[in-house]
């Protein structure tokens, strides 16, 4: 009798997560699944290597079908800029065209993920974009066994497999905050191999698609994220992603709010405020003043900035602005006059 089966089995049907039995035991999740599968508590510990294989058949033979074409973005209308002496675009074409691991490092909204989502939207390309938050496991990545109707499990994966398989863009955003078990398993895929080993399913080997190609982004030392190991990082070729005036130009965002945008963003890297100003700021700002009163919209403005000395120093900056444009009309009024 196999005591050890009888106690899974048990734990399962007490209602037990599958992930928190292998860790019990320190087995794959995928075994644990195989012992489930393999029927009720007393079929269980007559396992045999002939009801095994056939469990893993059956898992194999349940693959999701994912029609990869939803993927496809739509147009976003992104603004392209120019990065040395050519544009983004030409840049992120080059670099999908070797399959070179790409990087994107810059503080928040600064359109770091809409540059690589508007190149999958012109190429046509599937994208998945999946945020590597503390929460964000190894089974939403890989893959999971999962329940059927007729009471048996099938495998199901997970968006980087799906993506590895099937070929497409994968962006995994703010790299830097996620967990160490998921950094250590995207080792494989960026280096030479590129291919992943999906533990949870008895170690298959996955090799990506030849249109794969793997991108990710990182905020730079904010709260919440470590050091990439430099191991991983060694892996990428690594771009630098700043604000862009020409670009919030382009958006038809008022000369007095880029003016403002300009003082803070020379404040904060000078280490006077704490709150970045990001593009997507500076949009909301302009929207908000189209659609409220101007007091309003400086209301929404200012809860951004979450420190209330940050709060002061950025109304100071406004009411600076402001007072510097309100006496320009004067001083034209007065030469007028004379």
């Amino acid at each position: 009798m196999n005591t050890r089966n009888e106690k899974i089995a048990q734990h399962a049907k007490e209602g037990m997560r599958p992930k928190d039995i292998a860790g019990l035991y320190h087995i794959s999740t995928a075994r644990v699944y195989k012992i489930i599968k393999a029927g009720n508590i007393k079929q269980t510990i007559k396992e045999t290597d002939e009801q095994v294989v056939k469990v893993e058949e059956k898992t194999q033979n349940n693959q999701t079908d994912y029609d990869m074409k939803k993927l496809v973005p739509k147009n976003n209308g992104y603004i392209s800029r120019r990065i040395g002496k050519t544009t983004d675009s030409k840049l992120l074409e080059n670099m999908y065209s070797k399959k070179y691991n790409l990087l994107i490092v810059g503080e928040t909204g600064c359109g770091k993920t809409h540059a690589v989502r508007d190149f999958c939207y012109k190429k046509k390309l599937p994208y998945k974009r999946i945020n590597l938050n503390g929460g964000t496991t190894a089974e939403d990545l890989f893959g999971q066994y999962v329940p059927t109707e007729n009471n048996g499990f099938k495998w199901v994966d997970g968006w980087m497999t799906l993506l590895v398989k099937n070929g497409g863009v994968l962006v995994l955003d703010e790299i830097n905050g996620c967990s160490a078990e998921i950094l250590f398993a995207i080792h494989s895929l960026a280096d030479d191999e590129r291919n992943i080993t999906i533990t949870q399913k008895d170690g298959e080997i996955v090799q990506a698609h030849k249109d794969f190609w793997l991108v990710a982004t990182m905020n730079p030392d904010y709260e919440g994220t470590k050091p990439l190991n430099v191991a991983l990082r060694d892996r990428f070729r690594i771009i630098e992603w700043d604000y862009d005036k020409k670009v919030e130009e382009k958006l038809k965002i008022p000369d007095e709010i880029i003016d403002i945008a300009g003082k803070l963003r020379t404040m904060y890297k000078q280490g006077e405020i704490t709150t970045p100003v990001s593009t997507r700021c500076l949009i909301q700002y302009k929207e908000d003043l189209e659609l409220f009163d101007e007091k309003t919209a400086q209301y929404f403005f200012l809860n951004k900035f979450v420190n209330s000395d940050d709060k002061q120093a950025v109304e100071e900056v406004i009411n600076l602005q402001k007072g510097s444009e309100e006496e320009q009309p004067e001083n034209d009024e007065g030469e007028q006059n004379e």
